[in-house]
């Protein structure tokens, strides 16, 4: 279960009734990276100040509320820099959303893999980043 109000990335994750312990966490981050990756919405945190110069904390979606959740579970996974973890886990290819087959893919390249990444379309031509 994922605790917490709307998009503010607080609350707990637990699993029948008791809270999960970081190492747990740690394991269930890593089995939804690909959620995290796949994933073309945004999550921002900007700071109001209302007509009493209170400060507070908003966090503002912007993309599909499903993809803006997941990345609200990946800060409360301990995923506190989501551009620099996707930029961490560079996007080579997208097989863009479908209503039909209701899907979409990224294939991403890390560490060394970066520099050599490169994906082929149907057609044989290859370049980086290329949408198939």
């Amino acid at each position: 279960e994922v605790g917490g109000v709307g998009y503010t990335p607080e609350g707990s994750i637990s699993f029948r009734d008791q809270q999960l312990e970081a190492e747990h966490t740690a394991r269930l981050a890593t089995l939804f990276e690909g959620a995290f990756l796949c994933n073309d919405a945004g999550l921002a945190k900007e700071t109001k100040v209302d007509n009493k110069q209170h400060e507070r904390v908003e966090w503002v979606p912007a993309g599909y509320p499903t993809e803006v959740s997941l990345l609200t579970l990946a800060i409360k996974m301990g995923v506190s820099d989501l551009k620099g973890f996707k930029d961490s886990h560079k996007r080579v290819a997208t097989i863009p959303f479908s209503s039909e087959y209701k899907f979409m893919a990224t294939v991403h390249a890390t560490g060394a893999s970066r520099d050599a990444a490169g994906v082929c379309s149907e057609g044989g031509a290859c370049s980086e980043g290329e949408e198939v």
